[in-house]
């Protein structure tokens, strides 16, 4: 446990857990319990914030004595019936049950079972289970459970995005689209099983930490699992929750998020979230169908008297909630637009809903022939249609009929015959995905089939599922499913046979019309597998259960089937000493088959008994008993006939109407369906209540605690609602979390909600209760209150102790003397976690839970497969652990032959590679890392190569330059590196006087700053205080908290830590810029030895600068091959650096070499035998260049690439660019500078001319065109680069006038800006366009003239550029409304309604003009932060003045911005 080299911090054991094993075994320390205890009880209550619990018992009964709990697997739970496939899971997955049983209230009642990730994956209640059955195959309890679930959108699908990770670079799109894409959510349940073999055997769930259980709670905390696999993201969360009893039925649930990445050296773009489900969860949607929410905070349920007012929810298909879609109140809303419930509703409920399902419609003016999938919406309205929408006819077409055919599907729905008709009267519709098996696609409650009716016949077909309306806009063709099983060809040409008979073709076209065919909910009961007694009057009532699921029938179970038997119904009079409400009660043989038991039905919901064969019907009002004896085939029911007596007319009239509906006079039974009445409301019973109805309700509030609802957490909430009950039986349902919601590194979120099991007339009264306690907040680092946890070790053992209270600073272990290693029970700046993890025998304590992880950088070094790519190479690996590079290549004598595996090993960490030559006999092949065990690879970047750096395809390595065209990157004669991370900082204090002191750091990788130092922290002498490398490295800021400085040294590595350069500080004091020493103060001083300074608590920007690499390689072309004699000055005059006396091949590189500094380049060439090459330099590490100019060719144009260099006056037509007669001793000098003048003519009437440029670059205005010489229209007048530009000139005293553009670059010629004309006429002052003329004159479509022969001059001007960014003290963070004023007035340029965070960036932004800005906050969580402008580049900034804020200073650096009167 001792403290870590790279930084002066230890690693303390844990904020969060010790002694818990990712096996699920109970720990071996004998104090596990009351570390769990101490660990859980601290992470959820001992913050600043917290606010205790709200769970008070309501009932008489003590929820403490009315709670149970056990770790030990109960077993299977017969209410679930989970699917089979993957019951046998439950058992490795089972953590705890708890269980609450109320005696004076069933329906209050509970039972949930939680998995080892801490979420409900069961929860039983009203005797049934409200969890999904989990028919999800390859998400056994990971998808369809109740559980947190994060994302990181940046990363989401785009695994390219991750700066240290190479997967999805490399993969191929074509043939994986999966690992191209990878999804990015981090479940709280675990991982889905499509890692084939690895999830075979059981799925991952994810491990458990700490569990707790006392009284009436049981806590549980887990480590949050990446959901899909295989996957090269990590996962730094831990998801805490904790169940709380409060009586009543009534479940307080505490969700907490905890990022535990590091906040000082964790990259934002990779451990943030920003979008989360707290939680995700649902329903069984057979057990609990119907889904309400209040309507102004009162939530009606509808009666007998007016069953149409009802508060339900449509449930469409799940992501078909968008708003003004179809789902109506169930669409997505914020929280602060509902009523902060959500319940759930059993069978029972009537919900009168008009719905009428239509076909898709084509959009108005829309060719679908153009654009298939975007001409169609799925629906539209009356209002639409008068739009020029047009909704698709169904029918048949006399000229053809239905010609229906097999539609071969991968998963055809239900295992039923597919067809595909011409059930479509015209043609022209695009492609639709309809995806309905009934006429409400968003009330799945219903059973209601979708029915194609012949207007010409009569017959009516049921179809059990509507793929598309259309798919193709040349065809009219419909694809439905049939209610025929696909047994093979037999079956689906007997449904192919079906349909085209019922729909032949007649001598006009006829219509189709859509009807609902609405099957009842009331089933008959079910026999179980043992079967009943048989015989004369024999009435077995143990043998029957109300209800069965598909699953109990797979597993034995037979539901009575409803028939007519060949003898007919047979219906007598019923005599009950009961008659229902005055009607005639029947017996009737209207049973399939006998053996049933007695059934004590009693259902008074209104049906129908329906006669497949004739398609009559029989009003049924109640129905007394399904069977009765175990001999016959009788069903006992009440028609809505009054019974009049022994031979009165509506007896009789009942009796013969049954019996003639129901007459066979076929020798099979005739089957009969069970469908619902009209849902006019008319037939509901009298005595009908929905108030004792099972409900289990969600309690989620109203998003008050959002800041974009008043509060203090970032973001905002809503709910989202959809079903999946055609495939999967459930309804899922999920809150969010979003918006600006953002989960940083050492973070905390805590939500508390409740649920609760209830009848549903008191779901209102309760629900309303419970929405006052939602708790939701954000806990930041230094708001935790801990107590001390020590670790104490022997030779057999390793024991956590925890403080005996919370805040305890001491703890005792009488067995072992004194502490290894200490640390707290939360989360701390400075402290890393400690996971226990045991992985077969072997154990780890430490901060990595990926320790047992295979190892996660891969390095593969193969030759090619091209002849003559063999040869010999040495590599080397350095591996991070102080080792240095270690020669890995193990090859006999360095040789490896073509398509030979140089080195393919795995290691921990990873710092880079170096590859050498070891003769003249060249190797060729690649070098390539994998973050993702092996799943993909990418190259890696080399520092020191010829040509390309990155060498992305193969390098070539050679002790000569005979082979350098082998591959695009080169490793001549030099040991060369490849370093993984190629940004190393180093920041490290001085050992001098006075060197130990505060200071903080903080650094842009890419993603903004970050801080990589313990705020406010003291730094020793020779401390390190960041070692750390990155993929990327934009600059570095430093600054002091206190008086007491710091002195040392801020460097960076390029080359895998080999050798370090100095940052430069941009903005500090003193006679240098150089960060290697730098003086950091929050106060004036100074010292000696050092002469740069960060002093008065000034924020220093540091940055790093590629030094100017040249690159000289001799062109491909025709007699390029030649002598050239080529001089670099880099600070110190000019110097050779090519060989004079050798001539060049094709291709070969003369110079690729980087300098301190780059002030010019000559070439000249004494032989006659001319050489042709491009000279380019290059400042961004190579990975652009950018050719150099030649300021003294003489030459038609400047760019040095190409360029020729002769010793004779002589030059290829072909290039442009020459430096010749070099035997006369002429020579041409190069320049690299980031300032590029390009001028050129026009292409517009009239704008071929005259012109005379001059160029001042520091020496004054040199003529760099030709004042005589007519430019052609489009011609280059000027293209040169300087290293410095002070203005341009330009003047015609010609009357021929010149129009053109000139513009000027600051980055190497790679972007283009118009100059700026400081004395010109005209409207404008920009010079691209610009007309130039000796007298008087105009031309259309220029606007800045430069006239009567004037010499005009244009400058180059930096625009103002507006950096606001907020501070990073405490309370910095808040709202702040900022208008600026860039000559239009002012423009609001932030978001006033959003909560910025510390240090993050309101505005930062170029202008054209800032003439000022304004600020302001009618909010009263204020704001401070920087107000700063820059006028060179950004190379600098510098504070705006505050004219009116009546404070004693006016610097905008900082300055305070709130909605009240406090600062």
């Amino acid at each position: 446990m001792a403290s870590s080299t790279a930084r002066r911090r230890h690693r303390w054991l844990p904020p969060i857990l010790a002694a818990v094993t990712l096996a699920h075994q109970p720990s071996a320390t004998t104090t596990a319990t009351t570390i769990d205890e101490a660990l859980l009880t601290d992470l959820l209550t001992q913050y600043e914030t917290h606010a205790p619990t709200e769970c008070t018992v309501a009932s008489s009964l003590d929820s403490n004595t009315t709670t149970t709990f056990t770790f030990i697997y109960p077993g299977l739970k017969s209410e679930s019936e989970w699917n089979p496939d993957v019951e046998g899971f439950e058992e490795n997955l089972f953590q705890a049950m708890m269980s609450h049983v109320d005696d004076t209230n069933g329906e209050r009642s509970w039972e949930i079972r939680i998995g080892t990730g801490g979420n409900i994956y069961s929860a039983t209640a009203h005797g049934m289970e409200i969890a999904s059955p989990q028919k999800l195959g390859y998400a056994p309890w990971i998808d369809e459970v109740d559980q947190i679930v994060s994302v990181n959108k940046q990363l989401n699908g785009n695994p390219g995005a991750d700066p240290n990770s190479n997967f999805g670079n490399a993969c191929d799109a074509a043939s994986d689209p999966y690992e191209c894409n990878t999804p990015y959510y981090i479940h709280q349940a675990g991982a889905y099983t499509r890692e084939s073999p690895y999830t075979d055997a059981e799925p991952f769930y994810s491990p458990s930490l700490a569990r707790h259980c006392a009284h009436n709670y049981c806590m549980f905390a887990s480590w949050g699992t990446q959901a899909h696999i295989p996957n090269p993201f990590k996962s730094s969360l831990m998801y805490i929750t904790k169940f709380t009893n409060c009586g009543d039925g009534i479940i307080e649930h505490t969700q907490m998020i905890h990022n535990f990445a590091d906040p000082l050296t964790s990259e934002s773009l990779v451990v943030d979230q920003d979008y989360f489900n707290v939680g995700w969860s649902g329903v069984r949607s057979s057990n609990l169908p119907f889904a309400l929410e209040p309507t102004n905070d009162v939530l009606t349920i509808g009666s007998a008297a007016d069953v149409r007012d009802v508060d339900y929810l449509p449930l469409c298909r799940w992501n078909q909630d968008f708003r003004g879609g179809p789902a109506g109140r169930a669409e997505i809303k914020n929280l602060d637009t509902l009523g902060g419930y959500t319940t759930f509703v059993g069978e029972g409920l009537i919900v009168n809903r008009e719905y009428q399902l239509t076909t898709a419609c084509r959009k108005a003016g829309a060719s679908c022939n153009l654009d298939v999938t975007g001409c169609m919406v799925e629906s539209c309205t009356d209002a639409d249609i008068a739009d020029g929408y047009v909704r698709i006819p169904l029918g048949v077409r006399a000229s053809s009929g239905p010609n229906c055919a097999f539609h071969n599907q991968a998963n055809p729905h239900g295992g039923y015959v597919a067809l595909k008709c011409d059930f479509r009267l015209t043609s022209g519709f695009g492609r639709t995905r309809p995806y309905t098996t009934g006429t409400d696609p968003c009330a799945p409650w219903k059973d209601a089939r979708i029915g194609f009716y012949n207007t010409l016949t009569g017959a009516m077909l049921e179809v059990s599922f509507v793929r598309h309306w259309s798919f193709s806009a040349s065809n009219f063709l419909v694809y439905f499913s049939t209610f025929i099983k696909d047994t093979g060809t037999t079956s689906q040409t007997e449904a192919i046979d079906m349909v085209n008979n019922m729909f032949a073709a007649g001598s006009s076209n006829f219509d189709i019309e859509l009807r609902s065919v609405n099957m009842s909910p009331v089933k008959p009961w079910c026999r179980k597998p043992t079967g009943c007694l048989t015989g004369p009057s024999v009435s077995d009532p143990d043998c029957m259960v109300s209800s069965c699921t598909e699953t109990m029938i797979e597993n034995g179970y037979t539901r009575i089937a409803l028939g007519v038997p060949p003898e007919g119904p047979d219906c007598q009079f019923y005599n009950t000493t009961d008659p229902y409400q005055g009607l005639v009660s029947l017996q009737c043989n209207l049973r399939t088959t006998t053996g049933f038991g007695f059934t004590d039905v009693n259902e008074d919901r209104p049906i129908r008994f329906y006669n497949t064969i004739t398609g009559k019907m029989v009003e049924v009002a109640f129905v007394k008993h399904w069977s009765l004896y175990g001999d016959d085939r009788r069903v006992y029911f009440s028609v809505f006939r009054a019974d009049d007596g022994v031979d009165g007319v509506n007896r009789n009239l009942a009796i013969n109407e049954v019996n003639e509906i129901f007459a066979n006079d076929f020798t099979s039974t005739i089957p009969i369906e069970i469908r619902s009445p009209s849902e006019t409301g008319s037939d509901v019973s009298p005595s009908y209540d929905p108030a004792p109805l099972p409900a289990f309700t969600y309690v989620y509030g109203k998003g008050e605690e959002y800041d974009t609802s008043g509060g203090d957490v970032s973001g905002w909430s809503r709910r989202r609602i959809g079903s999946t009950v055609d495939t999967r039986d459930y309804t899922v349902f999920t809150i969010n979390w979003l918006g600006t919601a953002k989960l940083r590194a050492g973070e905390t979120y805590v939500n508390r909600g409740f649920k609760f099991s209830s009848d549903l007339g008191s779901v209102q009264a309760t629900a309303s209760n419970l929405n006052t306690k939602i708790y939701i907040d954000e806990i930041a680092l230094e708001q935790w209150t801990p107590r001390k946890i020590d670790i104490y070790q022997d030779s057999s053992k390793v024991v956590a102790v925890a403080a005996t209270s919370a805040g305890g600073d001491s703890t005792t272990c009488p067995a072992l003397s004194s502490p290894v290693c200490s640390g707290k029970s939360t989360p701390q700046f400075g402290l890393d976690p400690f996971f226990h993890v045991e992985c077969g025998s072997e154990s780890y304590l430490g901060p990595n839970p990926y320790h047992f992880n295979p190892l996660d950088y891969c390095i593969l070094v193969k030759t090619n497969s091209a002849s003559a790519s063999d040869g010999h190479v040495a590599v080397y690996v350095n591996a991070n652990d102080g080792a240095g590079y270690i020669k890995v290549s193990q090859g006999q004598d360095d040789y490896y032959a073509t398509n030979e595996v140089v080195v393919d090993q795995c290691y921990a960490d990873l710092a880079g590679v170096k590859i050498q030559a070891v003769n003249s006999n060249a190797w060729v092949g690649t070098v390539k890392v994998s973050q993702d065990h092996k799943m993909t690879y990418s190259s890696l970047p080399c520092v020191d190569c010829g040509g390309e750096n990155n060498a992305v395809g193969s390098i070539v390595v050679d002790n000569d330059f005979t082979d350098s065209s082998a591959a695009p990157t080169q490793c001549l004669q030099k040991t060369c590196t490849l370093p993984f991370r190629p940004f190393c900082v180093l920041v490290k204090t001085r050992g001098m006087a006075y060197s130990d002191g505060c200071m903080d750091v903080l650094i842009d990788s890419g993603n903004g700053y970050v801080p990589f130092s313990v705020p406010g922290a003291e730094h020793q002498k020779n401390d390190v205080v960041v070692d750390q490398c990155f993929s990327d490295l934009r600059s570095v800021q430093v600054f002091a908290t206190t008086t007491n400085a710091w002195i040392g040294d801020i460097q960076v590595s390029t080359d895998g830590k080999l050798t370090y350069n100095a940052l430069t500080c941009d903005n500090c004091s003193g006679t240098t810029s150089s960060a290697s020493p730098i003086f950091v103060d929050g106060d004036g001083g100074s010292v000696s030895g050092v002469s740069t300074y960060c002093i008065d608590g000034k924020t220093c920007t540091l940055t790093y600068r590629h030094p100017p690499c040249l690159l000289v390689q001799t062109s491909n072309i025709r007699y390029s091959d030649g002598y050239v004699a080529l001089y670099v000055d880099s600070g110190d005059g000019y110097v050779l650096a090519s060989d004079p006396g050798r001539k060049y091949g094709r291709n070969e590189v003369v110079v690729d070499q980087c300098f301190a500094d780059l002030r010019g380049v000559r070439v000249t060439n004494t032989n006659r035998d001319g050489w042709i090459g491009e000279i380019k330099g290059s400042i961004d590490g190579k990975a652009t260049y950018s050719a150099l100019a030649c300021d003294d060719c003489g030459s038609p144009t400047s760019s040095a690439s190409p360029i020729v260099v002769d010793g004779d006056n002589t030059a290829p037509s072909s290039v442009s660019t020459y430096c010749i007669d070099g035997t006369n001793g002429n020579a041409c000098t190069l320049t690299f500078g980031p300032f590029c003048v390009l001028a050129q003519t026009s292409n517009i009437r009239y704008s071929d001319g005259y012109v005379a440029i001059y160029v001042d670059s520091g020496d004054g205005y040199v003529l760099v065109s030709d004042p005589g010489r007519k430019y052609a229209k489009n011609q280059v007048v000027v293209d040169r680069c300087y290293t410095n530009l002070l203005s341009v000139k330009v003047a015609n005293t010609n009357s021929d006038a010149w129009a053109g553009d000139i513009q000027v670059s600051k980055d190497y010629g790679a972007t283009y800006s118009a100059m700026k004309c400081d004395n010109c006429s005209g409207t404008t002052s920009s010079a691209s366009p610009i007309f130039v003329d000796g007298d008087g004159g105009s031309v259309s479509g220029v606007s800045t003239y430069c006239i009567d022969g004037k010499t005009c001059t244009l400058t180059y001007r930096h625009p103002p550029c507006l950096l606001v960014q907020t501070s990073n003290i405490r309370y910095s963070d808040g709202y702040v409304a900022l208008y600026v004023d860039s000559g239009d007035g002012y423009v609001l340029a932030s978001d006033p309604g959003r909560k910025y965070g510390r240090n993050e960036v309101v505005v930062d932004q170029c202008f054209a003009d800032l003439r000022g800005v304004r600020v302001t906050n009618t909010n009263r969580d204020g704001w401070i932060g920087e107000i700063k402008g820059s006028i060179d580049g950004k190379a600098t900034y510098s504070a705006l003045a505050c004219d009116d804020c009546g404070s004693p200073t006016s610097s905008a650096s900082p300055i305070v911005v709130d909605g009240d009167n406090t600062a």
